[in-house]
């Protein structure tokens, strides 16, 4: 699609709420630049957006960009406030912060640095003095670019290679760094775990499959405990049950309750979870992919995350899958350190970029 800039001047770029129809107009120029299938980053969180970008030439649009901030707000009401006011807003009320998603664009450096360059002006003028992206919103939402690794995962976005380029080339630098990795020995045995399992039984602490026929009421103890489990996450924000039970209450048709693995302890507490999903975009459906371990933070409860992972990788054994996707885990979190413990090899890199605005 590069051939299409002939003339850089000609280029137009339209400020737009996210719910404006050109900004639902430039999802089907996303969905046009990816195979059939592909999950990319469409989905816009209308309730943190704070506006989006579409970059037009001739009529077509050739770009787009939002941002967002953490945390719910008026948008309009935000963005109609005079400009000094606004900006106070920008530096104090979100600490200079904004978050950059939903990134399309053609192969242009032309084109992307134009696009950047409005977007920049405009974040600087309203008084924010970083922005960090890809993320929608928030880290519950679809966030980081893929920077190594072929294969696709159900549940992975993708973004186009070349854009990596295109946002260093804008002076974004990497922050942070993720990995996915892959376990094909599901039948190994660690010892020091079968220790660690049997020790916790005896105070009393039990395992079990999630209950579908309860799936709201299970669903709401998964809540609770992964807001005291991730809160220590890099820009990690919560949301409120009501944001989450609508992203994942529809999953109860499609979940499959023998993947979703519930610890308790003597009182019924829930006190860890593992929480995976077979791999559909394998053709052969030989694997699962291990969305998310996670376990109270009492000292009592250390190396429950290993025991839940390796008893998934048994099962997943005995059903007659071949790997176990071990995905997004951070370079510094204990989920990396758990996932080599059982094998693991690294099969995918994502980062997460941040620019520095200067003021004006």
């Amino acid at each position: 699609m590069s051939e299409v800039m002939h003339h850089i001047e000609s280029i137009q770029i339209h400020r737009v709420c996210i719910s404006d129809g050109l900004w639902g107009a430039s999802n089907l120029f996303a969905k046009s630049l990816y195979p059939a299938g592909v999950q990319f980053h469409e989905y816009s969180d209308k309730k943190r957006a704070l506006c989006g970008w579409v970059m037009t030439q001739n009529a077509n649009i050739i770009g787009r960009l939002a941002a967002y901030l953490g945390r719910f707000y008026d948008a309009e009401a935000l963005l109609t406030l005079p400009k000094d006011e606004l900006a106070i807003k920008g530096k104090k009320a979100f600490s200079g912060k904004v978050f950059l998603g939903n990134y399309e664009c053609i192969n242009n450096p032309e084109a992307s640095e134009r696009l950047f360059e409005q977007v920049f002006n405009d974040l600087q003028h309203w008084g924010f003095n970083q922005a960090i992206g890809p993320m929608t919103g928030n880290t519950w939402n679809d966030y980081r670019f893929k920077t190594s690794g072929e294969d696709l995962f159900l549940g992975e976005s993708q973004q186009l290679e070349y854009y990596v380029n295109q946002w260093r080339l804008a002076g974004f630098v990497a922050i942070e760094n993720y990995h996915s990795t892959q376990i094909t020995e599901l039948d190994g045995v660690n010892d020091k775990i079968q220790v660690l399992t049997k020790g916790l039984m005896a105070t009393g602490v039990v395992f079990r499959n999630v209950r579908m026929s309860q799936w709201e009421e299970e669903l709401k103890r998964i809540y609770d405990l992964s807001l005291v489990s991730f809160a220590g996450n890099v820009l990690y924000e919560p949301i409120d049950w009501q944001e989450f039970s609508d992203k994942y209450l529809p999953l109860q048709r499609i979940v499959d309750p023998q993947w979703i693995e519930l610890a308790e302890n003597e009182k019924g507490e829930l006190i860890g979870f593992a929480f995976a999903i077979p791999n559909l975009m394998d053709p052969s459906n030989d694997g699962l992919v291990l969305k998310t371990v996670a376990r109270s933070n009492h000292k009592s409860y250390r190396g429950l995350g290993l025991i839940l992972a390796q008893q998934l990788h048994l099962k997943a054994y005995q059903a007659g899958k071949k790997y176990v996707i071990h995905a997004y885990m951070h370079s510094g979190n204990a989920s990396l350190a758990c996932s080599n413990t059982l094998h693991g090899k690294i099969s995918a890199t994502y980062q997460l970029f941040e620019r520095t605005l200067d003021t004006l």
